[in-house]
């Protein structure tokens, strides 16, 4: 690397060690929290990162991210859906299974997706992905 690619380096190293600091919590309120970063996002954002040397390898990183956390949902159920499951039963005397007859399931599924103050497009994993399949 060149001097002034060595400074810029140099520079986005103590920025990330400052975001770090308990003492600097208004500056990661404003560049991580406030503005919906995920840390694909401070990868994207601090090329000295992703250049060559950098003692973050993908195995390093995966080890520092925590799993991806379950999303809650909640179930309702048709009444009209538990009668015609209930008479399919009694007709059939048989267990019905989705081979044998067809139902379909209904989602209502709330998109997640915003704007932040400083122009940042952002959206749900879950609802993002789910929106792609209609």
């Amino acid at each position: 690397l060149h001097d002034d690619e060595l400074g810029a380096v140099q520079q986005q190293r103590d920025k990330l060690r400052s975001l770090s600091e308990p003492s600097e919590a208004a500056l990661y309120a404003d560049y991580i929290l406030r503005e919906k970063r995920s840390w694909a996002d401070v990868l994207y954002d601090f090329e000295s990162l992703r250049c060559h040397g950098s003692r973050l390898t993908l195995e390093a990183l995966l080890m520092l991210l925590p799993p991806m956390r379950p999303r809650e949902f909640s179930i309702a159920s048709s009444p009209s859906m538990d009668q015609l499951v209930s008479s399919n039963n009694t007709k059939q005397n048989t267990t019905i299974s989705s081979s044998s007859s067809s139902f379909s399931i209904e989602l209502c599924v709330a998109i997640v997706q915003g704007t932040t103050r400083l122009g940042r497009h952002y959206h749900g994993l879950c609802s993002e992905f789910l929106s792609r399949c209609m």
